[in-house]
């Protein structure tokens, strides 16, 4: 099985504020961005077409060839972008005020916006302030982000990180975001116990039941966009590649990171949405059960074209209901893979939710003396 690669940096999607909103060393993720041209290929060379447009980003932005390691994140990336952001926050240093919010230290970088840690001025609430300059955005990103905030601004859910407030000027928008203080899972991965990643999972396939069933997908489910609190509660983040999805018009952008990216993504094929998060959440639940991605391979080749024919590496010990969870949401036809409530019904997520509930259930003492239809009478009561 391939290891988890250190995070490629991509300025060529709209989106990242994976960033955004914990407080940890974080860096731009690796997106992939397939060019439309691919949806024209003729079916025998789509294979080669993905495996060469995906390395093709790979080395544009710097991960070399071979198994990548579960290093420290790449947070001195060097930016060949026009966008810099760092300039861009920093000319404003002298504007410790945003709002009704006093503006703190930097806790997250992109591609294209800075996050400050911001505090109310009156009630003292923590909250992150994702700061973005006009000035350095073209037409076509400031439409891609009013979208987002478009989006993320419709959702409430515990387990998705809200959108406060937005603030706007002519030269900045501000997007003020719930303050989450923890790491996100890539900083916290390791072989998690089954009952761990099931309570995990539970949350995480909770959150995208609610956006596929009010009509959106979040198209970038992996380990940095989720945050872990102190007390346990997992919150999805960055909303910069979701969309509007319906049964009746399909979606073309080929989006995603690219180890979590479903073979219909990386095609360029059309899609609805819902399963592609479904593909991106078996990804998520694999690393964390074993440390590692599905995917063998020596170098990004040989991985992706394992994600193309679905093959992933079988977890040693597994039990039956578990390869069964990961075989349904890895399954390379869209019509026939898992979708969010098949996730969220698996045997193997019953199982360990049943594991908690002894405890919950109303407890009878064994010396108890009458009939044992009064028995069954205070056990249903």
């Amino acid at each position: 099985m391939g290891k988890l690669a250190p995070k490629w940096d991509d300025h060529l999607q709209p989106s990242n504020y994976t960033e955004a909103i914990h407080e940890s060393s974080i860096s731009v993720g690796s997106n992939l961005h397939l060019s439309p041209a691919v949806v024209f290929i003729s079916s025998p060379f789509r294979l080669i077409a993905a495996r060469l447009h995906a390395l093709l980003i790979s080395q544009r932005h710097g991960c070399g060839r071979g198994k990548g390691t579960l290093g420290p994140r790449l947070t001195n990336t060097t930016h060949d972008t026009k966008t810099n952001t760092k300039n861009m926050v920093e000319s404003r240093e002298n504007e410790k005020n945003i709002g009704d919010y006093r503006i703190g230290r930097t806790i997250g970088t992109g591609g294209y916006a800075n996050v400050k840690l911001g505090v109310h001025k009156t009630t003292g609430q923590k909250v992150a302030l994702k700061l973005m300059s006009h000035d350095q955005l073209d037409s076509e990103r400031l439409s891609l982000i009013k979208k987002e905030i478009s989006i993320h601004s419709k959702i409430d859910h515990p387990h998705i990180v809200k959108v406060l407030d937005v603030i706007e000027s002519e030269s900045l928008t501000c997007l003020v975001l719930e303050y989450v203080e923890g790491k996100d899972l890539l900083d916290t991965l390791d072989d998690y116990p089954d009952a761990k990643a099931a309570r995990i999972i539970t949350q995480i396939a909770s959150a995208i039941k609610y956006m596929h069933e009010n009509g959106f997908v979040h198209r970038d489910i992996k380990l940095e966009n989720i945050v872990v609190s102190k007390d346990g509660t997992c919150k999805l983040i960055d909303f910069g590649m979701a969309a509007e999805w319906n049964e009746k018009k399909a979606l073309k952008t080929p989006c995603g990171s690219i180890f979590y990216a479903a073979p219909e993504l990386m095609l360029g094929r059309e899609y609805l949405g819902p399963k592609t998060d479904v593909w991106a959440l078996g990804v998520l639940l694999y690393c964390m059960l074993t440390g590692s991605i599905p995917w063998a391979g020596d170098d990004n080749n040989q991985q992706i074209e394992h994600v193309l024919r679905g093959q992933w590496t079988p977890i040693h010990g597994a039990s039956i209901s578990m390869t069964s969870l990961l075989g349904g949401c890895l399954t390379v036809e869209e019509d026939t893979r898992l979708g969010i409530l098949d996730v969220l019904e698996h045997e193997w997520l019953s199982s360990h939710r049943e594991l908690k509930s002894p405890s919950r259930r109303k407890v009878v003492k064994r010396n108890y003396s009458g009939t044992v239809k009064d028995l069954v009478k205070k056990i249903l009561n």
